[in-house]
């Protein structure tokens, strides 16, 4: 979740879900061999499947927003998040217990 959010702060704050895979991969510096990987449904790389969840929980806590269909917004909430606060995120929206 934490490359997402910087993900989207580099392209300005919004970004396709094309756009923001992208450049997941160029911060995070991912080989062509590991992003190629497909998920066991073979539709898509594991890496997407990843993002796809990744941008599920930010969105339950309000740290992006879908603005149209495969387009993310980071919100001003998202922007303020800390790394160790997006470590939490998954065991806040299990939990049902996120309140931004």
């Amino acid at each position: 979740m934490w490359p997402a959010l910087l993900a989207l702060k580099a392209t300005g704050g919004s970004a396709s879900n094309e756009e923001l895979l992208n450049k997941i991969i160029d911060i995070e510096r991912i080989p062509d061999a590991i992003a190629s990987i497909a998920h066991k449904d073979n539709r898509q790389s594991k890496l997407n499947y990843n993002l796809a969840w990744a941008k599920t929980y930010l969105k339950k806590v309000d740290a992006i927003t879908n603005s149209q269909r495969g387009v993310w917004s980071i919100t001003e909430y998202g922007e303020a998040l800390a790394a160790d606060e997006v470590d939490a995120v998954p065991a806040l929206v299990r939990k049902g217990a996120y309140d931004n």
